[in-house]
């Protein structure tokens, strides 16, 4: 439960930090994103907005996520 609370404060300050002015419980497959991005976030298990963004500040270099599928995702979250 601990750990549950963690990452809901993380995500509202990096969401505020960012600008993300979406919910973290919405679902990536609800975003207009490219096909690509979300290929991609479905392959590393990341199915939700808050999932992503934590996935984002905790490692910018993820194999297999590139800059042009943070852009597409930032630019629908904001």
């Amino acid at each position: 439960m601990f750990t549950k609370l963690l990452e809901i404060f993380l995500f509202k300050l990096l969401a505020k930090r960012l600008g993300v002015a979406i919910s973290g419980k919405t679902k990536v497959c609800d975003l207009d994103l490219s096909d690509y991005t979300r290929r991609v976030f479905a392959d590393h298990k990341l199915g939700t907005v808050a999932e992503v963004l934590l996935t984002y500040s905790l490692n910018h270099n993820l194999p297999g996520v590139g800059d042009k599928t943070w852009q597409d995702f930032f630019s629908a979250v904001k």
